[in-house]
């Protein structure tokens, strides 16, 4: 009798052993194994879970909440069936060893025996599948336990850019196109988003080498994907007024870094006029001095031809006095004497110009008329002057985003075409009676200021060039 309650024994025993394995073996999804009285994801990375898990010491954590929200308490209701069932089994053999009192002893020992197993193995699964759900329900791990980026980590993990230092552009002409410095991104070929905005619609284009001989993408306002180890260069529309800055904002990822353009003076031609009446005073009316604006001059450019001795006396813009500011070949008899005036014209959009010459009535007069704004004073910053043989030159200092303005009277003129160096040609005009004389101007804009030289070459005709540079800032 005491062998049949050994066998009972080890039969029950070897019962609750495998009960505990099949019933963890359903619970286990595909891609999932036992380990350690629960199922687990292996994992290598956080790639390689779903939904909202982490990759934790090799195994996917729920870093919310539990994606079967049933495992919990399916778990426990397992761990509860497997106590139970071992319970009974127990109660069985006990009330069966029961029956022989020789074999009492024995029964109660192996009913212990059978209990011990049966209470541990629940205690095990419990155990495991209450951590489980702990975890589950403790929210997000802290940042320290997520795994090291892999080299597919999404674009937000990419090291910030590095800082884009693009030297301002000062003092240029007033809406003049201009390009920036060359500058590295400074990085090493990650993957940039470039974006540039502003006024006038700037553009950038990217270099493999600081000076741009060969381009890697042509102007543009934006690239999603540009590497870090290239160089760019930005091209933007400066302000269309006078000491203006206008800034344009270039985006490298979530990074904001700012290119800035300021203008100088602003200079534009108005009108040239002439008269070929044989006068001591000469008035030109219906003039355009274009928009009234704070701090707005009025440069007149006068020519004359004469035969004998004389001096511009006076010049006013709506009666109004002008300031003399240069005069070349005056009271030298025969020739093309000129002279350059600044003018104050107030609010006045339109006016008349008033010359008046001294000495004996030259034989022909012309005016020419720019507008400046934005001037730092009414005094100019130089003047000179030249009278001699084609071809001519002079020599003049300019300031920092100032401009010259330059005249030129040149007589013996018919079919007279100049050339200019170093300055744009602004009117060209030749007054035909007698001895044909030539009336021009050229302009410069010198963001960078320094000594200009302006040069003129007449072909066709021309034997002497008069000129008169002023440089205003």
């Amino acid at each position: 009798m005491a062998r049949r309650v050994i066998l009972v024994v080890v039969s029950v025993v070897a019962v609750g052993v495998a009960g505990a394995g099949a019933s963890c073996g359903n619970r286990c999804a595909g891609g999932e194994v036992y380990q350690d009285g629960t199922c687990v994801r292996p994992c290598n990375s956080a790639v390689d879970c779903t939904g909202l898990e982490a990759c934790v010491a090799g195994a996917c954590v729920a870093a919310g909440p539990p994606r079967d929200g049933g495992m919990t308490s399916s778990g426990g209701a397992a761990a509860s069936s497997t106590a139970s069932a071992s319970a009974a089994a127990a109660s069985s053999l006990a009330s069966s060893a029961g029956t022989s009192p020789s074999s009492s002893s024995r029964s109660s020992s192996a009913a212990g025996a059978a209990s011990s197993f049966s209470l541990s193995s629940s205690v095990v699964a419990s155990s495991a599948l209450a951590s489980s759900a702990a975890a589950a329900s403790s929210g997000p791990p802290s940042s320290a336990s997520w795994p090291a980026p892999s080299s597919s980590a999404p674009s937000s993990s990419r090291p910030a850019p590095a800082a884009l230092v693009i030297p301002p552009t000062e003092l240029v002409e007033p809406a003049a196109w201009v390009e920036s410095a060359v500058v590295p991104l400074g990085g090493t070929g990650v993957l940039r988003a470039v974006v540039v905005a502003g006024e006038g619609g700037p553009r950038f284009r990217v270099c493999p080498r600081v000076d741009c001989l060969t381009v890697t993408t042509d102007w543009t306002g934006s690239l999603s994907s540009v590497p870090d180890d290239q160089f760019i260069q930005l091209n933007g529309q400066a302000a269309f007024t006078a000491n203006t800055l206008r800034s344009v904002a270039v985006n490298v990822d979530a990074a904001t870094f700012t290119w800035d353009i300021t203008t100088g003076i602003k200079v534009a031609f108005l009108a040239q006029v002439h008269s070929l009446a044989d006068l001591g005073t000469y008035a030109f009316s219906g003039l355009t001095l274009g928009a009234a604006t704070t701090g707005r001059m009025i440069a007149v450019a006068v020519h004359a031809s004469t035969n004998v001795d004389v001096a511009f006396a006076t010049a006013k813009l709506n009666a109004t006095p002008c300031t003399k500011l240069v005069a070349v070949h005056e009271n030298l008899a025969n020739g093309t004497p000129g002279a350059m005036f600044l003018c104050d014209p107030g609010n006045a959009v339109t006016g008349a110009v008033e010359v008046s010459l001294s000495g004996g009535p030259p034989v022909r007069v012309g005016v020419a008329l720019w507008s400046l704004v934005g001037l730092q004073g009414a005094a100019p910053h130089d003047v000179a002057t030249y009278d001699g043989a084609n071809p001519g030159s002079v020599v003049v200092d300019v300031a920092a985003g100032g401009a010259v303005l330059v005249g030129l009277s040149q007589n013996n003129a018919a079919g007279a075409v100049v050339t200019w160096g170093n300055a744009a040609e602004q009117y060209a005009w030749v007054m035909p009676e007698g001895t044909f004389t030539l009336m021009a101007g050229g302009y410069h804009y010198a963001p960078q200021g320094g000594t200009v030289t302006v040069t003129t070459d007449s072909s066709g005709a021309g034997t002497l060039n008069r000129l008169f540079p002023v440089s205003f800032r």
